[in-house]
């Protein structure tokens, strides 16, 4: 009876995934094929403001405006934030200030600059043509790619793929910000990436002539019998998976910047650091100032590597976390259970929830951070395993770092994933997994209390009288309208009703490893309290970032719910 319900189940899955597919695809076709594809990137941009509600000749006049002020201008911005979010975005690397001569002022359809005087509208024919390429793209990843080469053979294989890639990234963060800090510009550290890539490239080319010598050596390994049901199945579920990434990646490329956060936050930090020169601060000039800057760091490398600066191929990306999150889900599904379907079907469970292609579309920090997320757990359930190694627990603590680099959220992620170390008996090793987790992530946290109003801690202090009251009264619209959110078929799939019967199945049932389960759970109801704290409205802070914040913990949730019980060593 149980196997009929679980296929009955798996059957309405297939159903509403293609259904949503069809959707997705659809709406790629009819709408954001026909407003971008093949239009230049100020007809994009025009467009792009338009649908925001800003006025589209705010680009025109922009354009005319960088070409009268030098490049090294710092100016007091005045007028409409919203419409100077992406005015500012435009003029980098000309950084706003708090006193200048240069004054720019946003109202209405009108741009003023300098002395007051009124900014025409340049003609077409006049504007200076700006062109998308794929090459920042592809040498980014290149270049990251010899990174994780190296890093594997450092590591001697401990780490997959996914793990060496994204610690890749951490550590190109790592050698920029400090590159801009003391040197006013992060090319340097630009330039000194290419340089250690090739010698990752020559790593790389070594170790796969040595695998080819030895492979002659060595008998054929049996291949493992499959059959031909199963064949079927891992095919519909690669192709479930390719069709999402296909359509995330499309739409971010398809396009400018084309939401509020990737080019007022994400996109103006990545570009002060691709074009800019100057203090580390003229990043925390545009919106959220205390942002971390692990993706604006990996996005403004792929801009720099095309010349200078391109934001539309770059923003392809998301998309490449993104395949490198469900990569990692997949191995460690099948890690727990020896079972590669089980792997894919955790990956494919993940995909089909429409809100995960959309969300790596938009440019924004999420897809690193469930990338970082799901690796640090990977690795944390390595180290618990029988097989377990110093090295697990190290690379653990890395990814916890990681992930408190690329959004603020990952402090809340390290401090959970610090409990979970403590509740293991290797003392030394728990030690070793801190010790990296510091010394990878204070610079930073330092640098950040200096200099900014840090918003992570900031609610802090909210934790009087008046503030226990006002969260408590906003407990009921929130949840109200976090499950209108969590019931829409259309965002979730069945994947979200799916994990929470599996999640209360899983506690009645009692399984020894159910306590892995706060990691996620304990994300979600700190969030939770996040959202009831903050100063915001309640039902415009929820609808804007609920279904962003409940994301990042579906790919954790798959990994610990899809496959069997991990034994405690």
């Amino acid at each position: 009876m149980a196997s009929i319900a679980l296929r009955l189940v798996l059957a309405l899955w297939l159903a509403v995934t293609f259904a949503a597919l069809a959707g997705m695809w659809r709406l790629w076709l009819e709408r954001e094929r026909v407003l971008y594809l093949g239009k230049s990137i100020e007809q994009q941009r025009e467009t792009v403001l338009q649908r925001a509600g800003i006025p589209p000749e705010l680009a025109r006049q922009t354009a005319e405006l960088k070409r009268r002020w030098p490049a090294d201008v710092r100016y007091q911005a005045k007028g409409d934030a919203n419409a100077l979010s992406y005015v500012t975005y435009l003029l980098i690397p000309r950084i706003p200030a708090k006193d200048s001569a240069y004054v720019l002022r946003v109202k209405g359809k009108e741009l003023t600059a300098a002395g007051g005087q009124t900014v025409q509208p340049v003609p077409a024919d006049a504007q200076t043509a700006e062109r998308a390429t794929p090459k920042g793209l592809i040498l980014s990843f290149a270049v990251l790619l010899g990174w994780a080469g190296l890093i594997r053979k450092i590591w001697r294989g401990r780490t997959t793929w996914p793990e060496a890639l994204a610690l890749a990234c951490l550590f190109f963060t790592l050698l920029v910000l400090p590159t801009r800090f003391f040197f006013l510009s992060a090319q340097p550290a630009f330039g000194g990436a290419i340089i250690l890539a090739l010698v990752g490239w020559a790593t790389l080319l070594a170790n796969a002539l040595l695998s080819i010598m030895q492979k002659k050596d060595k008998a054929a390994q049996p291949a493992v019998s499959v059959s031909r049901l199963e064949r079927i199945f891992s095919g519909v579920l690669l192709f479930i998976i390719a069709a999402g990434m296909l359509w995330s990646f499309l739409m971010a490329v398809v396009v400018v910047p084309a939401d509020w956060d990737a080019w007022a936050i994400w996109g103006s930090k990545a570009k002060v650091l691709a074009l800019g020169s100057g203090p580390l601060e003229d990043v925390t000039r545009f919106g959220h100032a205390d942002y971390p800057l692990l993706w604006p760091t990996v996005w403004a490398f792929s801009g720099w590597l095309s010349g200078g600066w391109e934001e539309c191929w770059s923003k392809g990306w998301g998309a490449v976390f993104l395949l490198l999150c469900v990569w990692e889900m997949s191995i460690a599904v099948r890690a727990r259970s020896g079972s590669r379907s089980a792997g894919l079907l955790a990956a494919a469970l993940f995909v089909s929830v429409p809100n995960v292609p959309l969300i790596a579309s938009w440019a924004y920090a999420e897809t690193p951070i469930w990338l970082m997320m799901t690796c640090g757990l990977t690795c944390f359930l390595r180290w618990r395993s029988e097989e377990g190694r110093r090295a697990d627990a190290v690379l653990a603590g890395l990814f916890a770092a990681a992930a408190a680099h690329t959004k603020n959220e990952g402090l809340l992620f390290a401090l959970l994933f610090s409990l979970l170390l403590l509740s293991g008996r290797q003392r030394k090793d728990i030690l070793f997994a801190l010790l990296a987790f510091t010394l990878c992530y204070l610079p930073w946290f330092w640098w950040s209390r200096l200099h900014l109003n840090f918003e992570a801690t900031g609610l802090l202090h909210h934790w009087d009288a008046d503030g226990l009251r006002r969260a408590a009264s906003r407990i009921v619209p929130a949840t109200k309208a976090i499950f209108g959110m969590w019931k829409d078929v259309r965002q979730w799939n069945i994947v979200g009703a799916g994990i929470c019967l599996a999640l209360i199945g899983t506690l009645l049932r009692r399984r020894p490893d159910a306590a892995l389960l706060l990691l996620p759970t304990g994300l979600l109801t700190g969030y939770f309290a996040t959202i009831l704290f903050n100063a915001n409205e309640i039902c415009w802070e929820t609808g804007t970032t609920w279904i962003r914040l409940t994301v990042q913990t579906l790919p954790l949730f798959l990994v610990l719910l899809a496959a069997r019980e991990v034994r405690s060593p």
